[in-house]
């Protein structure tokens, strides 16, 4: 099968929590890093750790952004493997995040075969490496770990992974470019390049 982040990939957290944050008549920085502490002008800690559990807490996640074409990827990959959604969302922490997690799912008419919360992708990945076929992620250094062991892993480029280079990563900018390297054609037109 192939395993498949959801923040940063299908789903724009990044967007979702700017949005969030204008709200709350936050100020915060242009994305430049996944640790989003960096974007607000008040660096104190508990703050933002607080902000943070507020927008896990507060149910915007279930009505969080879609990447375009994210559905139609998840369609056309559909036909040739098995889709595991690999997520590191913290819901032992924050109960509600499954339950938004499902509902913005459905919302969205993203298939998948099964959905995993997890922490450790690596420590995932190895148990499962016989069955993965190759890993779609946002996150540098769950990149580097996850090939680290083996894997073919693509990293969908954003603002704040552009500065990072490995020689064993794929650095895709969107889903076509991932299709088209996996030879994988949508069925409606099996020419398109």
């Amino acid at each position: 099968g192939v395993c498949i982040d959801i923040d940063g990939v299908l789903c724009n957290l990044e967007r979702t929590w700017i949005d969030f944050l204008c709200s709350k008549n936050i100020d915060f920085r242009p994305i430049s890093s996944l640790d989003f502490s960096g974007h607000l002008y008040d660096h104190e800690r508990k703050r933002y750790d607080a902000l943070k559990s507020e927008f896990r807490e507060s149910g915007i996640k279930k009505d969080a952004y879609l990447f375009e074409g994210a559905k139609e990827f998840l369609h056309c990959l559909k036909e040739k493997y098995k889709i595991v959604l690999v997520s590191a969302r913290p819901v032992t922490k924050h109960h509600r995040i499954y339950a938004d997690t499902i509902e913005w799912l459905k919302k969205n008419e993203l298939f998948y075969d099964v959905l995993v919360f997890e922490d450790n992708k690596r420590s995932w990945a190895l148990k499962n490496i016989e069955k993965i076929a190759f890993f779609v992620e946002d996150n540098f250094e769950q990149a580097v770990k996850l090939c680290g062991v083996g894997l073919k892993v693509y990293l969908m480029l954003h603002e704040y992974n552009l500065c990072f280079r490995h020689k064993d990563i794929k650095r895709v900018a969107n889903f076509k470019e991932i299709l088209k390297n996996e030879n994988i054609f949508n069925i409606s037109h099996p020419t398109a390049a």
